[in-house]
């Protein structure tokens, strides 16, 4: 890492107050990583832990946004274009619509992995019949974050399950999208309980 990308990382690090810059080198820079280990370190409840890393992402993701809109100015642009897509592509699944957008958005030899499982979707068509299957489950996503960067978004997201079936899919999901110039190339879904 060069010296001025090292000093901005200890800068961002820096600007987060002490109870959170000790739960963020604990988690991602010791061997102290789960929760429970980073509670005893410091001594607090486990949901403080959890309460305090949720914190220090959010602060962050908006530092980190606000260097690469100060250092790209196309990047807030950018920040706006993938979120409304986003935003969009999850209207359209709520409401149990034709997901048209995404269908758009991807490429047509596009790919479709999940962790924990070696399946690989291949296709525009079939990744879209195979999200439709969730949707017309009664399966529903609250976007809770959308991070673009030139040829990646992450999009959190929490589900919310029909109530015949509480357990169809994960209470939370981080989908990590590659793009190739405008269009999706791949995707890879993580779910998460936490």
């Amino acid at each position: 890492m060069s010296g001025s990308r090292l000093a901005t990382g200890c800068g961002v690090l820096n600007a987060l107050s002490e109870p959170l810059q000790h739960v963020v080198l604990l988690r991602y820079f010791s061997s102290a990583r789960s929760y429970e280990s980073i509670a005893q370190a410091l001594g607090v409840p486990v949901g403080t832990v959890r309460s305090r890393l949720s914190n220090a992402r959010r602060n962050l993701a908006a530092q980190l946004d606000d260097l690469a809109s100060s250092a790209s100015p196309d990047h807030g642009v950018l920040q706006r274009d993938r979120t409304a897509l986003f935003a969009g592509i999850t209207e359209q699944y709520n409401n149990g619509a034709e997901l048209a957008l995404l269908k758009t958005a991807l490429l047509p030899d596009a790919r479709l992995t999940a962790a924990g499982t070696p399946d690989v979707i291949l296709g525009r068509d079939t990744i879209v019949r195979d999200i439709s299957q969730d949707i017309a489950a009664g399966v529903r996503l609250r976007p809770l974050n959308v991070i673009a960067g030139d040829n990646l978004t992450i999009v959190e997201g929490a589900f919310t399950n029909p109530a015949d079936d509480p357990d169809h899919c994960p209470p939370l999901t981080t989908q990590v999208f590659a793009h190739s110039g405008a269009k999706i190339a791949a995707l890879h879904l993580h779910y998460g309980r936490e």
